[in-house]
């Protein structure tokens, strides 16, 4: 059997990015944002036979457990999940856990989100996913 790796190269060689991009999500959760730009540099590499250059030093992957804390404690916590998943690849709900967590064990208490807060955090992001997957689906 192919593995997803293996599915997502031959996408690509076969010029197949939507194809390729949709696999990569499915097969690591990845954000659409994330999959476009692992399947981008997969193409730079099938075309030049050289890998992508290294991220700069500083890149926001490399933020410390101490600088997302810093952050959760200035109240920037959205900023934080940001980081996070920039960091880990992970996906939102994945990052606010893992935020949630650190700040958890750091011990930080986290304020209680509103009904409003809850209901924007659920609506923005199925919001998303639905105009996603329709647009997925027209192609």
């Amino acid at each position: 059997m192919e593995s997803w790796q293996q599915q997502v190269t031959r996408l690509m060689q076969s010029g197949n990015k939507i194809e390729a991009i949709k696999v990569y999500r499915e097969a690591t959760g990845a954000s659409l944002l994330d999959a476009k730009n692992f399947v981008e540099e997969l193409e730079q590499t099938l075309a030049t036979g050289q890998l992508p250059a290294a991220a700069p030093a500083g890149n926001s992957a490399e933020v410390s457990d101490e600088e997302l804390l810093e952050l959760v404690r200035q109240g920037q916590r959205l900023q934080a999940i940001k980081r996070y998943r920039e960091r880990e690849r992970v996906g939102l709900a994945e990052a606010a856990a893992g935020i949630d967590q650190l700040a958890k064990e750091a011990g930080i208490t986290l304020p209680k989100a509103g009904c409003f807060g809850v209901l924007l955090a659920i609506v923005i992001p199925l919001s998303g996913i639905l105009y996603l997957t329709a647009w997925i689906t027209l192609q």
